[in-house]
């Protein structure tokens, strides 16, 4: 762990290399009015908006709307299946593998793809939890009124998004097939954070508070904009979970067909299933006070949780145990972590190079992937090295099939 000193607090970063732009972002967070202690960069850490991906931070009595992001509740889903594939010939595996995709393709809208009014009414049941969550803020501003809300969720939910969300195949060391989802509060988190932005720059604005970057607003907790987004965040990670879990259900359905073994057992039972958020803030206990900490691309790591990292495009998984290292905000990784800008690996690298990188992976991919291609991306393995004081890894998961938008 390397500490770099500010003008408040100083950084904790446990990795070995940070891109400046990042460095100077996580500087502005430490140098914010309500952080304190100090600031923990994870190594798959990179340029974000306001805060660095991969950064976490203690406010107290304040809440900043870009330090959880623009995906609120984003995460990951993984589940271990009852399908071992140890023994089952390779062209065999590879063809159920290609209509496994072919399905999740067909079954779960991505990218910008929303679902019709009438589609996937079942879906609609996943979202009571959701709907009893909303408190009416319309008030505040009209998108966030409860038939707004609940409109724009019966046609998002169970739709995967873009950039670098993902639905993949993997395998264990003894053969079981696992089932990892990568998305969050689609297009309603980005609302909420960018309405409750403006409101929280209008604040500091207002009384004048000594923010380091128009990016890292805030807002009293006390208050009633504070109370109403963190209650929304709130609702939007139980969208993201919900959402993740539906999208797991369809990918299993899927499996199952391809593999020939329809409703092998429900998607309910399945072992060893792990849901977890890596943009929120959630209130937690550490030198005798409640702070709220805010983990932007990171996870939640205390001793003994169980927790979901993955790699790249085409690399490893893992699933691990949190160590509850403080130092880090009992926090780790929520991935590899970009190596490059989008925009860069477009024009550094090709389509063919791209597949190459990808090897036997199973995938569906053309120029507008390249972005996502595992060269764009930090080694998974140096990141988990570099935070081996933070997790234990129990289990490592090579991907088989992977399928972005």
């Amino acid at each position: 762990m390397q500490i770099i000193n500010t003008e408040r607090i100083p950084l904790f970063v446990f990795a070995d290399e940070v891109e400046s732009g990042a460095i100077e972002q996580a500087k502005n967070v430490a140098n914010h009015p309500a952080a304190r202690h100090y600031v923990s960069i994870m190594p798959d850490t990179h340029e974000g908006y306001g805060m660095p991906i991969g950064g976490v931070c203690a406010l107290e009595n304040a809440i900043s709307p870009n330090m959880v992001g623009v995906d609120i509740g984003c995460g990951m889903l993984s589940l271990k299946t009852h399908f071992n594939i140890k023994d089952m010939p390779e062209t065999e595996l590879n063809n159920n593998l290609v209509k496994t995709m072919r399905q999740v393709r067909k079954s779960i809208p991505m990218g910008y793809s929303h679902r019709g009014q009438n589609d996937f009414k079942s879906a609609v049941e996943h979202l009571l939890c959701f709907e009893n969550n909303i408190k009416d803020y319309g008030h505040i501003d009209p998108y966030l009124s409860p038939d707004n809300l609940i409109l724009s969720a019966k046609e998002q939910i169970g739709t995967l998004g873009g950039g670098n969300h993902f639905i993949e195949i993997q395998r264990d060391a003894e053969g079981f097939l696992y089932i990892m989802v990568h998305s969050g509060s689609r297009n309603i988190g980005k609302k909420v954070c960018d309405i409750f932005n403006r409101i929280a720059l209008n604040f500091c604005q207002n009384y004048y508070s000594p923010i380091p970057n128009n990016d890292l607003a805030f807002l009293p907790t006390n208050t009633e904009c504070g109370t109403a987004y963190i209650h929304l965040m709130n609702t939007c990670q139980v969208f993201a979970e919900e959402n993740r879990n539906i999208m797991g259900t369809l990918a299993y359905e899927a499996l199952c067909s391809a593999f020939g073994k329809d409703s092998v057992v429900p998607f309910v039972f399945l072992k060893d299933k792990i849901n977890v958020h890596h943009n929120y803030a959630a209130i937690e206990y550490f030198y005798g006070k409640n702070y709220w900490i805010h983990r932007k691309g990171a996870i939640c790591a205390r001793e003994g949780m169980i927790g979901v990292i993955p790699g790249s495009m085409g690399t490893s998984s893992y699933i691990v145990k949190g160590k509850g290292n403080n130092k880090s905000w009992n926090s780790c990784s929520h991935g590899a972590g970009r190596a490059m800008s989008r925009k860069k690996a477009k024009e550094t690298f090709t389509v063919d190079q791209f597949k190459e990188k990808m090897g036997g992976v199973v995938f569906h991919c053309d120029e507008e992937h390249i972005d996502e291609s595992p060269m764009a991306y930090k080694d998974i393995t140096m990141v988990m090295q570099q935070q081996a004081d933070l997790v234990e890894i129990i289990t490592e998961l090579q991907p088989l099939a992977a399928e972005k938008a």
